[in-house]
């Protein structure tokens, strides 16, 4: 009697059981659905996780702090005049662009990347940006003159006699004054989207006669100026004008380079004005950005170029850093180590590591020889000069 009692009991546990699961089913069924809950909402603390890197440097903090921090590293190569610093603005625009989306609100990323277009010729862009940073912040003067600046450029391009294609772009222009009249330089080129680069870029220069522009010259007919990169394109460049070497003539010095995978490989073009004519004083090839500098400070820069050596012969050797320096003899340009022996004892001192650390490979020895006759030692440059036919005759006999 006690187990069925026990097993009536549980049989109606069940049955209750049952019963309130059917109700709660209908009660359901029959009421307003069951909110589903949003999918969380990323904090500003999440959208942080997002990865960062301006200039080889991770930037952590949340969206508004990486704004911030990108504005404050790319401000000090748009303060920097200096040529390596071109090389920075190319890419400063893209990364003042993720600025603007980390934090769009942010009035100080929309101006400083409109400074960065501007420096680089983009100035409807720019003045797009200036005009943003207004909208968050009217009391920026900064974006106010450079809104200012942007238009003028805009609106001075328009009024040269030139067609710009749809894949052609002004990447550096220069207001100059040359046979005393206000004149334009400007380069141009086509853009390559595989590299990001320039190619068949070329240097203009319109002067201002009669109230309107005309074109004085334009590259193709200059030998040297011509982008030497072919598909690589170029991806910065700059122009000097001015009566340097105090001779009462202007000098203009073209500079145009691409980025490589470990130098900054340049040409450099020096032309002197004569009368309503250019001479080519000057085309030089470095593998990292070249330099004007007064080495010996009588107030005349020289320019300074940098070579890679050795690895030709001996696949695998490291390289070794080289320079030479062209001086200005009143009449044109000159490659001048010997006056400047400091630069020679260095050039030796490298050399010689090179030669000592890789002793089959020629190029180290050849250039032993150069700096020991830049330096008046003619018999320590023959002996080197001899090492070197020697390794490059060893070498041709392994080749065959």
């Amino acid at each position: 009697m006690f187990g069925n009692s026990e097993g009536t009991s549980v049989r109606l546990k069940l049955s209750l059981l049952c019963a309130c699961m059917v109700a709660a089913v209908l009660a359901v069924g029959c009421g307003e659905p069951t909110p589903v809950p949003p999918p969380p909402q990323e904090s500003d603390e999440a959208e942080s996780a997002r990865r960062v890197v301006v200039k080889g440097k991770v930037i952590e903090g949340t969206p508004l702090d990486q704004a911030r921090q990108i504005v404050d590293i790319i401000e000090a190569d748009l303060s920097d005049d200096s040529f390596a610093s071109i090389y920075d603005r190319h890419f400063a625009s893209y990364d003042l662009a993720e600025a603007t989306e980390l934090a769009p609100d942010f009035a100080p990323a929309h101006s400083t990347l409109g400074r960065a277009l501007l420096l680089t010729a983009r100035y409807g862009e720019a003045a797009e940006s200036f005009r943003r940073a207004l909208e968050l912040d009217d009391t920026d003067v900064r974006a106010r003159e450079g809104l200012r600046e942007a238009e003028r450029l805009a609106a001075l391009v328009d009024s040269l006699p030139i067609s710009i294609g749809p894949d052609q772009v002004i990447f550096r222009l220069a207001e100059v004054r040359l046979w005393d009249r206000p004149g334009v330089f400007i380069l141009m080129g086509s853009h390559d989207p595989a590299t990001d680069g320039i190619i068949d870029a070329e240097v203009r220069y319109f002067v201002w006669e009669d109230s309107t522009y005309r074109e004085a010259f334009r590259s193709n007919s200059v030998a040297g100026v011509v982008d030497p990169w072919g598909p690589r394109g170029v991806r910065a460049a700059r122009i000097w004008v001015g009566d340097f070497q105090r001779v009462g003539r202007t000098h203009i010095i073209l500079v145009m380079g691409d980025i490589a995978a470990s130098c900054a490989p340049s040409w450099v073009d020096v032309f002197e004005v004569h009368g309503e004519t250019l001479t080519q004083v000057l085309h030089v090839h470095s593998h990292d950005v070249p330099a004007r500098v007064d080495l010996d400070e009588d107030g005349r820069p020289e320019v300074q170029v940098e070579y890679e050596v050795g690895g030709e012969s001996v696949p695998g050797a490291g390289m070794g850093i080289w320079h030479d320096v062209y001086w200005h003899d009143g009449r044109r340009y000159i490659r001048a180590n010997s006056r400047f022996p400091k630069l020679c004892r260095q050039n030796l001192e490298e050399m010689l590591w090179k030669v000592s650390r890789y002793p089959e490979d020629s190029e180290p020895a050849e250039r032993v020889a150069q700096a020991y006759r830049d330096l008046g030692d003619e018999e320590n440059a023959t002996i080197y000069e001899q090492r070197a036919e020697q390794l490059k005759d060893s070498r041709g006999e392994q080749n065959r």
